[in-house]
């Protein structure tokens, strides 16, 4: 069962309840800046202030295309978090089916699950694939998240979810400003860390730099 697997993932990395922001949470871990030094919105625009960039889309792309591309191994297990009470648009039911099958393809299992956060209740609706049994290519779906919070599908936001349960790492792009990798044993992450060094958010540099120098 895909959510048994990903809650056993979630219990190996140190964080069983999935809470955010997962870098915090979680005793291996990398934050990485995606959006880069690119512009959001266009000078050239006279409403640049809703106008996206597309240079930034593309830069922002590129970076998290190229740290999925060298994961210890390919994510084989994808989490989707939907939130089926809340009204407006890319919310929950806003979210059709139809247009993540556009992206990936229906979801190979679901579960919904009450989350109790304090004084606050609400309904996650959680949709899995196997990543092992699909033609997966992520480009769309990575391109989508970085669009999610600039007009894009704003449920995409902070609630997509890369693993793997046997290298057992979480790659998990918020948004379009960064994105936090995970792993149970951080010899599986030295490779990325020293290859992408550049792109390591600068406040969490230092408790980064300090977990990969010993």
């Amino acid at each position: 069962m895909l959510p048994e697997r990903f809650d056993n993932l979630l219990i190996r990395i140190g964080n069983p309840t999935l809470e955010h922001p997962v870098f915090y949470k979680c005793p291996v871990a990398i934050r990485f800046e995606i959006g880069g030094e690119t512009p959001v919105y266009s000078d050239a625009s006279l409403l640049r202030d809703t106008v996206v960039n597309s240079q930034y889309i593309g830069a922002s792309l590129q970076r998290a295309k190229a740290i999925y591309s060298s994961l210890p191994q390919p994510p084989n297990l994808l989490r989707i978090d939907t939130h089926p009470n809340e009204d407006g648009p890319g919310y929950g039911n806003g979210l059709d089916l139809s247009v993540l099958q556009n992206l990936v393809s229906l979801p190979h299992e679901q579960r919904e699950q009450q989350i109790n956060d304090g004084d606050e209740q609400y309904m996650v609706l959680q949709l899995y694939w196997d990543l092992c049994k699909i033609d997966f290519s992520p480009e769309l779906l990575l391109r989508e998240i970085i669009k999610a919070d600039l007009g894009g599908i704003s449920s995409l936001v902070s609630s997509v979810y890369f693993a793997n349960t046997e290298e057992v790492y979480l790659y998990h792009i918020y948004d379009d400003r960064g994105a936090d990798l995970v792993a149970e044993r951080k010899e599986a992450l030295w490779p990325i860390y020293h290859n992408f060094n550049q792109w390591i958010l600068d406040c969490d540099r230092k408790e980064i730099d300090k977990l990969f120098a010993t």
